[in-house]
């Protein structure tokens, strides 16, 4: 290899070198700035803080710190003596009460009995009165009563949920206030998550979001899910001060953080995560990221693994062809490597093969005409310039009339003959040397594509093909259910039936488009299976049967839908051009009369069998174009 040459190749290598690295700084700052995941999430619990609803001494604790209790568990008990003395002063007062209201009521009884010679009224509603402050003074006492009873009762200090006890700086025997906190309850069950997101990726976190929950403990991941979201947090500039003013910071800097938002995230399975050994305490440190984004996000920062194979291969193949072309001492390294890259547009290795062929001919075909042209018109560049707009013509002629590859050999046949008498029409004597480039780069691009394509994980076209046999097949039968369905429609208003009729006409042109727009590809790429081995062939007929028998199965179904339900079909032209207008009511009432012949049954019945055996002839078919591919029938 020359100087020259060895000093582009590090030029090349050096610029490659140079776009990964810039690649990798966009994906690296995309993932930190956009990306939905945080490092900064904290496990949370629902913390309930235990306090005496009495005052006293502790003369029994049964919990220490860290125990585990359960519901109603008697966590500590206070000395209960003086409770039950003032329990006992509540009876005795209610006894007396009790007593003075028999007193009271049976003065009131006998002086309303006596007459007003030996009472005075005043005495008499004196008496009554008397009687109303003594039933008074009971429902008091009972009152006193039960709350006695109450504070004997909350002399025992009990767990009101399954949990853990925290923070109890507390011994038997100490004095303990009522309303004071002396320990904290986690409750069982009851661990969450805020994560706190940045502002800049706030926008792609949605309510009902799966998450990846990865602990700092164990480094372990578990699943949970997103449900809600802060809608504020604290502002510093919030304050006021004794004039009611605003007290805005004077200071801002240049470089602005993103503020965080808590985002509360709950774990799918808590059992999972006890019984995966992960201890869970409150305040530990956890990373959030989301499973679910935007179809465009997630491409660029989480390719799939075919992506990062398909890029690796297009790389490979590149690299491989650019390098052949060096070793070679070739004129024009870079048409090598674009020939290359062109051919790993399709992946599977079946579609490079006749690919690299079609572009090969084509080539050979340019070539070929551009000699001719070179030869008739060396010394005359006009008529060299219109004969050559007269192959680009045809070729382009000829590209539409056939697909896929063949199209492409066309276009690589004009686009040959173009570059080769443009770049030598002022310069004839370099006619071959141009010539012989082209040919000979191309075709060792088309070389190390296939090689690479057939030996670093090779995808196979009937693999494809069983995917798109599939899709075919599984339309095609939807589209037969909906044409066998016969709903009931008597309860329904002509409204609502017809509403019903567009939405089963618009469910059949899509199981329709479907399937006859995976027949299409079906037929487009048959064609590179026989690149594939002995059984390419096989497969290729067995397309076509499945495209034919697909479409006598159509025909069929739409027969038989015409004759099951003749309201979908008027006679009048351009009755079905919309599916917003429908016929009228007189239509209507014909319509079914005509459905309901003795001889459109008998065609029904003709028809129904028709299409069961047609599909059964389907089934066949697909499983012929690859058996290991139709696992969906």
């Amino acid at each position: 290899m020359s100087k020259s040459r060895q000093k582009v190749v590090k030029w090349v290598i050096t610029l490659c070198l140079v776009a990964v690295a810039v690649w990798c700084a966009i994906w690296l700052w995309k993932t930190y700035m956009y990306s939905p995941w945080t490092r900064d999430a904290r496990v949370r619990a629902e913390v309930i803080t235990l306090s005496p609803d009495v005052s006293g001494w502790v003369s029994e604790l049964n919990v220490a710190d860290t125990t585990r209790v359960k519901q109603g568990d008697v966590i500590l008990q206070i000395d209960q003596a003086r409770y039950a003395a003032a329990l006992a002063q509540a009876k005795a007062s209610l006894a007396s009460a009790k007593a003075t209201l028999r007193l009271k009521e049976h003065e009131a009884n006998r002086r309303s009995r006596l007459t007003n010679r030996a009472i005075s009224e005043e005495e008499r509603d004196s008496a009554r009165l008397e009687a109303e402050v003594a039933r008074a003074d009971v429902q008091q006492a009972e009152a006193a009563l039960q709350s006695a009873q109450l504070d004997l009762d909350r002399t025992q200090l009990t767990a009101p949920a399954d949990g853990s006890i925290l923070n109890m700086h507390l011994t038997q025997g100490n004095y303990v206030t009522a309303g004071t906190s002396v320990m904290a309850l986690i409750k069982d069950d009851s661990f969450y998550l805020s994560a706190y997101f940045q502002e800049t990726k706030l926008q792609h976190v949605r309510k009902g979001d799966p998450v990846q929950i990865t602990l700092m403990s164990g480094n372990k991941d578990f699943k949970g899910r997103v449900v809600g979201i802060g809608e504020g947090i604290a502002d510093d500039n919030t304050a006021t001060n004794a004039q009611q003013l605003p007290q805005v910071s004077a200071t801002f800097s240049w470089v602005r953080l993103a503020q965080r938002i808590p985002v509360r995230v709950e774990f799918d399975d808590i059992e999972a995560v006890r019984a995966s050994g992960v201890n869970l305490a409150a305040g530990m440190t956890a990373s959030v990221r989301l499973l679910s984004v935007s179809p465009a996000l997630a491409a660029f920062l989480r390719p799939s693994s075919f992506a990062l194979k398909f890029a690796f291969k297009g790389v490979l193949a590149m690299s491989l062809a650019l390098y052949a072309a060096f070793y070679f001492d070739l004129d024009r390294p870079y048409w090598a490597l674009i020939s290359a890259a062109f051919l790993q547009i399709r992946p599977m290795s079946g579609m490079v093969v006749e690919k690299g062929i079609c572009q090969i001919a084509g080539t050979v075909a340019g070539v070929g005409v551009a000699v001719v042209i070179m030869g008739l018109f060396a010394q005359a560049p006009e008529l060299a310039l219109g004969s050559v707009t007269l192959w680009i013509g045809l070729c382009i002629y000829g590209a539409s009339l056939t697909h896929n590859n063949l199209s492409y050999g066309c276009v690589m046949g004009a686009v040959a003959c173009m570059i080769i008498v443009v770049l030598t029409s002022s310069a004839p004597g370099n006619f071959f040397s141009v010539a012989l480039a082209r040919l000979s780069e191309l075709s060792l691009g088309a070389l190390c594509a296939v090689l690479v394509s057939a030996l670093v994980w090779p995808i196979r076209v009937r693999d494809h093909l069983g995917q798109l046999a599939d899709t075919a097949v599984n339309a095609t039968f939807r589209y037969m259910a909906l044409a066998f369905s016969d709903p009931s429609q008597d309860d329904l208003s002509a409204e609502q039936r017809h509403a019903e009729e567009n939405r089963e006409r618009q469910a059949m042109l899509e199981q329709m488009m479907t399937g006859l727009g995976a027949l299409n590809n079906l037929e487009i790429d048959a064609h590179s299976a026989r690149y594939e081995g002995p059984q390419g062939k096989g497969r290729i007929r067995g397309v076509h049967l499945l495209t034919r028998r697909s479409m006598r199965l159509y025909a069929t179904l739409k027969a038989l839908h015409q004759l099951r339900h003749p309201e979908f079909f008027l006679p009048a032209t351009g009755a079905l051009q919309s599916t917003d207008t429908g016929p009228d009511a007189a239509t209507r009432q014909r319509l079914p009369e005509h459905g309901r012949q003795p001889g459109d049954r008998a065609g029904t019945r003709h028809l129904e069998g028709a299409a069961r055996r047609m599909s059964e002839n389907l089934t066949r078919s697909a499983q012929s174009v690859c058996p290991r591919g139709t696992a969906a029938l």
